[in-house]
């Protein structure tokens, strides 16, 4: 049985020579310039995907709560985890409040806060009546006309809006269809238009 032993001179093989180091460097550099636009790019798309997987998740257990409860239960949006305020971009909750509908009565009445933190873009909320608010009663159904969830990104690149509808009997539909311009159709056939 014979042994081999391997020898190498410590000097010339322990470190890179010029050339080695500036073909290292350039293709490092190559590769960045490929990656950080398409790590961007799958950052956008997560974050719009997200954002509407969660709506879609409170929506449901909102709607599961009331079912449950056999009372109404509503959810909106809230910046300070306590009360409900119009902008739908910090958190959601999810409350039960008797007398009023639209607030919940204490922080015991919350049920549930979901946190959406956007930082890439705005969630909107568009229906016939007013406020900002949604409440599905005892059988679950919402109290009101069908509405549109939008996310719009916001550098406007339409690639990366989302939209849901949701109906009064509250079925969520996403919406996938997009015109040449690349924005989502609406359920009337209309582009759907951030502001």
């Amino acid at each position: 049985m014979r042994l081999i032993f391997l020898t190498f001179n410590a000097d010339k093989d322990r470190a890179f020579n010029l050339i080695e180091l500036c073909l290292s460097i350039l293709l490092i550099s190559i590769l960045s310039l490929i990656a950080i636009p398409s790590w961007r790019h799958y950052q956008q798309s997560h974050q719009a995907d997200l954002a509407i997987n969660t709506l879609v998740q409170a929506i449901q257990t909102a709607q599961s709560f009331a079912l449950l409860s056999q009372t109404a239960v509503s959810l909106c949006p809230s910046a300070d985890h306590l009360t409900c305020q119009t902008s739908w971009r910090d958190s959601i909750l999810i409350f039960s409040n008797p007398h009023d509908l639209t607030q919940p009565l204490t922080h015991t009445a919350i049920h549930e806060r979901v946190s959406l933190k956007l930082s890439r873009g705005t969630l909107q909320w568009r229906h016939f009546r007013a406020g900002s608010t949604l409440t599905f009663d005892k059988t679950g159904l919402l109290n009101h006309d069908n509405g549109l969830f939008y996310y719009c990104p916001h550098d406007a690149d339409w690639h990366f809006s989302r939209a849901l509808t949701i109906n009064t009997r509250g079925r969520i539909r996403l919406l996938t269809q997009r015109n040449a311009a690349d924005q989502l159709i609406g359920p009337d056939g209309k582009a759907i238009l951030c502001p």
